[in-house]
């Protein structure tokens, strides 16, 4: 049971690495970080305020142009290396600011008359997000401590050689453990708690990347979870059958013939 419990944690803690704090330059983590209505207004302000005087255009018009050009897809292809420094530096991986150059503000305004922007390039105002950081820190060191613990008290358990139906007992119970994992470390701690604990615009990368995956989680408890029960059922079923066929000792109701 303990084995099952360390090595769930790691497990959950491992997907929680993978979901939230593995940063990558692609269209997919930065369409959903950028479905988010705040870091998408946020970025669509900043970009306007810059270039709106250059482009002889006020913010809010040029604002209403920018919005769905990095809501769409291809858009989120265009930001995707933007995003990515962004969320390297929200969850500590970057010390330098996050900047826009001229030509990233051509192609995000559609105007050539942007390389004259005054001030290029343009500084975004991510933050540093202390929540994420210590989690993503402590996470580095958590899921390989939890793998190898795990793993240590699954071998001791094995070398006991334990009886058929414990051991498959005890997968089922491994089964639950990690979909209860999976459900705190993939939707419960990302999509709820770390968004209540800080209420910074960048911190919602956390719920947005975690959600991306939800459908996926939602799918590997339920199979996980059923396969739990049903193993920890056939454990049961075995151990009655194995008392069932157990010879009772007749010894005792041999016939005493001594006296004769």
């Amino acid at each position: 049971m303990l084995a099952g419990v360390a090595l769930s944690l790691a497990v959950g803690g491992w997907w929680l690495q993978r979901a939230v704090f593995s940063p990558e330059a692609n269209a997919g983590q930065a369409e959903a970080i950028l479905n988010d209505t705040e870091i998408r207004r946020e970025l669509t302000a900043i970009i306007a305020d810059a270039a709106a005087p250059t482009l002889e255009l006020s913010a809010n018009d040029l604002a209403v142009i920018i919005d769905p050009i990095i809501d769409s897809k291809p858009g989120a292809t265009l930001m995707a290396e933007i995003i990515n420094e962004a969320h390297r530096r929200v969850i500590g991986e970057r010390d330098e600011p996050v900047s826009i150059t001229g030509v990233q503000l051509i192609q995000i305004v559609r105007d050539e008359r942007a390389v004259d922007v005054p001030g290029l390039p343009i500084v975004l105002p991510v933050p540093k997000i202390g929540t994420l950081d210590v989690l993503d820190t402590t996470l580095r060191w958590f899921v390989p401590i939890m793998a190898l613990v795990g793993t240590l008290i699954l071998l001791l358990a094995l070398i006991t050689r334990p009886d058929r139906s414990e051991l498959v007992r005890a997968l089922g119970e491994f089964g639950i453990a990690i979909a209860a994992s999976l459900i705190v470390f993939g939707y419960i701690i990302p999509v709820h708690l770390v968004p209540a604990i800080d209420d910074s615009t960048w911190i919602q990368t956390s719920p947005r990347l975690a959600l991306r995956s939800v459908s996926f989680v939602i799918g590997a408890v339920v199979v996980l979870a059923a396969a739990g029960v049903a193993l920890i059922i056939a454990s049961s079923g075995s151990g009655r059958r194995k008392q069932w066929s157990t010879p009772l000792s007749v010894g005792r109701y041999r016939e005493d013939r001594s006296w004769s």
